[in-house]
């Protein structure tokens, strides 16, 4: 059988081998797809060439590692190459009936099972992209025979009529963009369901062409390594270590030149030191390390690191603590990162020991959050536990406090200025009535009603509250904090930080990041933030 066959047939055939590339040429390997009609044999060739040459790029999700097909290869002998299923199915899709249409798939065209051979070749994957002549994207299979039509005629009405209703591509980009990161393709995941289904190839080539001429527009849109790494996050990855070098030939140079690929390399390393780079930059990329349950006490990888290997799932991680404050810390004169003192596996970071946690409440789990029942009765405890320990204050002042902080303060940023004035009453109402001796769980669902923005309704108000725990310090403050939050934990207020984290000390004068938090009365430019260089501190984060 030619072409792409069967294991049992394939298993005659003598594996494929790779001839090494000459990196010094930037050489790469082309496949050509030799022409035939659908569902006929396919038959391909392999061949190195030198850049710049004439082939096009296809791009598409490997999909379950456990589905493999078996390609043949015709480079003088026949030979067999094991390759993702949907490699099969993406070289099924691009085939032409009437000539050799020749094209770079990094599952063939990259020796797998080469660390020298794939470090060369990311190293100048920027480059293969680039000198293509277009880039074919295969979105997967679909059930529906007739979608394949029905979204290849969308996208040319698209083409058609975008430049006259769109001001000539410039407000269709981003909308655009985010449609494609909601494709399976784009989040590289494929479906592992084995039915025989229909099939379709929607190749994008024209629109990538017309909208990478108007400025290239998605590498325009991340501007700085931290939001590279924030991008990362969201897509899926057969290799962690992609999750950093497939970003290499959008980095600037100092960062790529930094993290050059190294398959040998621990993966810890790789997101440390991409870390580190991107702490330099700016101190947000802090709020966006999440921890999961067992990351501390496992330490497989620094505290400080951000997981960009794996994807963000909001059944685990919680939303980030907001970064619309528009205030800061003042930024220390004393020395850490950005003063060039550090050593591999811990960040130096100046700050204040701003308080400590001496009382925690439960998780808010995806399953309490969700439940309307569960929710009231977890927020009702969470209260009681903060009035019992708070000292004498008005309820008025406790109502405000707990108010800010279950949201995060977030509703003076958003929802809460646009409240109807009964709107405002009926949420400070719901609060004064959980702090009265006669509450109960039940009258605490006052809480719940839609204009409060309980999960049941938008979830704007309460959203912050999901996988992460309240807390209550030893000067009695009310925060929220990540799940990972306990007693001992200390406050610190890091320089040039927009809000607290959540420190844990280890037993040699180092600490370990917990994550961002939300105290009231710590926050950047609340009353009384006082910061003293006196009372500065290295911490060494490990």
């Amino acid at each position: 059988m030619d072409g792409i066959t069967t294991w049992r047939s394939a298993k005659r055939l003598k594996p494929y081998v790779y001839e090494r590339l000459d990196p010094k040429r930037q050489e790469i390997r082309l496949l050509e797809v030799l022409p035939d009609e659908p569902g006929q044999p396919m038959q391909v060739k392999l061949r190195a060439t030198k850049l710049p040459a004439n082939y096009e790029t296809i791009s598409y999700a490997w999909g379950n590692p456990a589905r493999t097909a078996c390609i043949e290869i015709r480079s003088g002998q026949r030979r067999q190459l094991r390759v993702p299923f949907n490699t099969e199915a993406a070289l099924k899709r691009v085939r032409r009936h009437d000539r050799v249409r020749t094209v770079w798939i990094d599952a063939i065209c990259i020796n797998q099972d080469s660390i020298e051979d794939r470090n060369q070749q990311v190293a100048i994957m920027g480059r293969i992209y680039s000198s293509s002549l277009g880039n074919l994207v295969y979105l997967g299979e679909l059930e529906d025979p007739n979608m394949a039509p029905r979204i290849q005629h969308t996208i040319d009405d698209l083409l058609k009529h975008a430049r006259s209703e769109t001001d000539d591509l410039r407000s269709l980009q981003l909308g655009l963009r985010d449609m494609l990161r909601a494709l399976v393709w784009w989040k590289r995941h494929a479906t592992s369901d084995d039915q025989d289904i229909s099939s379709a190839c929607i190749c994008l080539s024209s629109l990538y062409y017309h909208l990478s001429k108007r400025g290239d527009w998605y590498a325009r849109s991340v501007q700085s390594l931290y939001q590279l790494l924030m991008t990362a996050q969201e897509f899926q990855k057969s290799e962690p270590r992609d999750s950093v070098f497939a970003l290499l030939s959008i980095m600037d140079e100092k960062s790529s030149s930094a993290l050059s690929p190294d398959y040998t390399r621990p993966l810890s390393d790789i997101l440390e030191s991409a870390s580190r780079l991107a702490i330099q930059e700016t101190q947000l990329v802090l709020g966006h390390i999440h921890h999961r349950p067992g990351d501390l006490e496992r330490a497989e990888v620094a505290s400080w690191a951000m997981r960009v290997d794996r994807e963000l799932d909001f059944e685990i991680d919680p939303v980030e603590i907001p970064q619309g404050y528009h205030q800061t810390y003042p930024v220390s004169e004393g020395p850490d990162e950005t003063t060039g003192g550090w050593k591999s596996g811990v960040l130096y970071l100046v700050g204040r020991h701003a308080d400590s946690v001496s009382m925690v409440a439960p998780v808010c789990t995806p399953s309490i959050y969700d439940d309307h029942e569960a929710f009231s009765v977890w927020l009702w405890q969470t209260v009681q536990s903060y009035t019992s320990v708070s000292g004498p204050s008005s309820r008025e002042v406790k109502a405000t406090t707990i108010a800010k902080t279950l949201c995060a303060d977030n509703y003076n940023l958003r929802r809460y200025q646009q409240m109807q004035d009964d709107e405002r009453m009926s949420l400070e109402e719901g609060l004064l009535v959980a702090l009265s001796p006669e509450t109960t769980e039940r009258t605490l669902n006052l809480l719940q009603a839609p204009h409060t923005y309980a999960p049941t309704s938008d979830g704007i108000f309460w959203v912050y509250l999901r996988n992460r725990r309240c807390f209550v310090t030893q000067q009695r403050r009310l925060g929220i904090g990540p799940r990972e939050t306990q007693s001992g934990d200390i406050v610190a207020m890091l320089s040039g930080a927009e809000h607290p984290y959540i420190l844990r000390p280890l037993d040699d004068e180092q600490y370990q990041l917990v994550g961002a938090a939300y105290v009231d009365g710590l926050m950047p430019g609340d009353l009384g933030v006082e910061w003293h260089s006196k009372e500065e501190e290295v911490f060494a984060l490990v």
